[in-house]
């Protein structure tokens, strides 16, 4: 089972290390994607929306989607400064973009029984040379803040953006 603990806001019976799903169903709309993106892949506006797009478009094959959150990591500064101090910059940021989930994918289905088509087709693939892990995630958790999110085109992509 995938290592997380209840207060996370994920469902931790829906994957198996060996890429199987359980046979459990999903417990709300929202599916969380792992070892689908990188950080490092979010920093350029058009690597960003074409990933988006792609997310999309293979999601959709599984059932309506009613959004794509894929958090982006906080830009590195491109200003000069001493080598202790870029440390410290680049370790806050690194803390700030673990807190806002910098790396997961999360997909919002219109049905859970598309969260579960997905889950059950996605989890397990490979994509970029890495296996793709799969979670269902609450709604409303302390990561994800759908209903104050500020809904934006990015691509033509509906994208929850913070």
């Amino acid at each position: 089972m995938i290592p997380y603990s209840s207060s996370s806001g994920v469902d931790n019976t829906a994957n198996n290390f060996d890429g199987g799903s359980a046979e459990v169903a999903p417990t709300s709309r929202v599916m969380l994607l792992l070892n689908m993106v990188t950080p490092e892949e979010l920093y350029d506006d058009q690597d960003y929306a074409d990933i988006l797009e792609d997310i999309q478009e293979e999601c959709s094959k599984y059932g309506e989607i009613e959004g794509v959150r894929v958090p982006r990591p906080i830009e590195i500064p491109k200003i000069w400064m001493p080598q202790d101090e870029m440390y410290r910059v680049k370790e806050a940021n690194r803390k700030k973009d673990d807190e806002a989930g910098v790396g997961r994918v999360y997909v919002l289905y219109k049905e859970i029984e598309s969260t579960a088509k997905a889950m059950k087709a996605i989890g397990g693939r490979q994509f970029a040379g890495r296996t793709i892990l799969v979670a269902c995630v609450a709604e409303v958790s302390h990561r994800m803040t759908w209903h104050t999110s500020k809904l934006t085109l990015i691509g033509g992509i509906q994208c929850w953006t913070f």
